[in-house]
């Protein structure tokens, strides 16, 4: 069952809605009857504030809000290496053969050709010898001495300051 909520609020890309709709942080909603991309980003006692990554004109109050379940999210894949995306991974050249040079809100795009075969190649390679623990080891010895060595730095610096105010104070006195 998806969760919906009633918009009370607009105040540019920040849409209001009141009561307990059932959201959670971070949580990808589609806004108004455009379902436009957003993600919640507060919530209050009675108060759930979400932030739209598109434009938010026309919107009204009393238009519905609809979660989706699952946190805003983009989809890692050798695709995306040959694409150019807008901001929430749409890709601009599959936007530009539907609505043309500019950007229609509330455009739903595939990020990535899922019938395309993409050509991989994986190499898993065996380590001789390789044992976690000496590797544990000598990140606990990397980390004594950045610990040894920043400790050195303050006690250099608290002792010249130290120094400096003890000179400061005899110059005066004398």
């Amino acid at each position: 069952m998806s969760k919906t909520g009633v918009i009370c609020g607009i105040n540019g890309p920040i849409v209001h809605v009141k009561g307990d709709a059932g959201f959670t942080m971070n949580e990808m909603v589609y806004v108004g009857h455009e379902n436009l991309v957003g993600e919640v980003i507060g919530l209050k006692a009675g108060d759930t504030i979400i932030q739209v990554y598109e434009e938010t004109a026309g919107i009204r109050p009393g238009e519905l809000v609809t979660g989706t379940g699952a946190p805003v999210s983009v989809t890692l894949a050798p695709g995306i290496l040959t694409n150019i995306f807008d901001g929430i991974e749409r890709p601009l050249s599959e936007i530009a053969k539907s609505g043309g040079a500019y950007i229609s809100r509330g455009v739903n795009v595939s990020a990535l050709d899922t019938e395309k075969k993409w050509k991989t190649h994986i190499t898993v390679k065996k380590v001789i010898g390789y044992t976690g623990a000496r590797s544990l080891r000598r990140c606990r010895r990397l980390r004594q001495s950045f610990i040894r060595s920043w400790c050195r730095r303050i006690r250099k610096a608290m002792c010249w300051m130290w120094w400096k105010t003890e000179n400061t104070r005899s110059t005066i006195l004398w």
